[in-house]
């Protein structure tokens, strides 16, 4: 019986160390993979800032650039950006009082004339 006791009881220690054992190296794992993660996420995160602010610094650079133009053509030349995006936005041409599409079916119905004269 004490026989039997120290072999059932040496079988479950050995048990228990090869669970704690598998516990262990999938522990280290998950810590493997997690510490991979962070490197990647804290890059990630860094690449992205560092392109928005080129990006930035590019935008500010070409207004920079487009201010120094404007000034040196002077400040009596006026752009009517804003004129062209509403009139866009009405589907109006900015060029001409006519409808964007009746542009094109103006221009597709000369072309068709033209083509019929021949």
């Amino acid at each position: 019986m004490t026989g039997d006791t120290i072999l059932t009881a040496r079988r479950r220690l050995s048990s228990t160390s090869s669970t704690f054992s598998k516990l262990k190296n999938a522990s280290l794992s998950f810590t493997s993979i997690l510490t991979n993660f962070k490197r990647k996420f804290i890059k990630s995160t860094i690449d992205s800032k560092l392109s928005s602010q080129t990006q930035h610094s590019q935008s500010l650079q070409r207004e920079e650039e487009f201010s120094i133009n404007h000034s040196r053509f002077g400040s009596d030349i006026e752009f009517p950006v804003e004129e062209e995006r509403e009139m866009i936005f009405h589907n109006k041409s900015p060029f001409s009082n006519t409808s964007i599409e009746d542009e094109s079916s103006t221009s597709t119905l000369r072309s068709l004339q033209r083509n019929s004269v021949k």
